[in-house]
């Protein structure tokens, strides 16, 4: 499944930027970075030539100082938009079913805290990860 945000003017010329991201749940709990500009899914902006799943699990270590397991692929979104300063984007973002595994370091992000939410009470800042969350309990049956 892949779903569309925003609509993409042919006149503009948009920056790619593609990102992989975990949604990792523990019974009705979700895992979120938590930081000053809101709630996020663990993960990120992918590197050259760097796979999702080589990105998840970067980010993750990076953000929570966990290793992850990739389940599998959920699904995908992409967004057209205008970033205030920065100019037009073409957001692609991946999102797999990940599962923490063993603590190995402080995370490296100190703007970042990762932390357990009631998967209800858990609303993303960015609205494809939003969907992306509420797509993936739909096809679990718990919404």
């Amino acid at each position: 499944m892949k779903k569309t945000f925003g609509i993409k003017n042919d006149y503009i010329e948009y920056k790619n930027r593609y990102g992989a991201y975990a949604i990792i749940i523990n019974q009705d709990k979700i895992g979120i970075i938590e930081s000053d500009k809101g709630l996020f899914l663990v993960g990120g902006e992918k590197l050259l030539g760097e796979s999702n799943e080589d990105c998840i699990k970067r980010e993750c270590l990076e953000e929570t100082g966990y290793h992850l397991e990739i389940i599998n692929f959920i699904c995908s979104a992409d967004a057209y938009l205008n970033i205030d300063d920065l100019g037009y984007f073409h957001m692609n973002q991946s999102y797999y079913l990940a599962k923490l595994l063993e603590h190995v370091q402080e995370s490296s992000e100190i703007s970042h805290h990762f932390k357990w939410l009631p998967i209800r009470q858990a609303q993303m800042k960015v609205a494809m990860q939003d969907w992306a969350v509420k797509y993936f309990l739909a096809q679990m049956n718990q919404i």
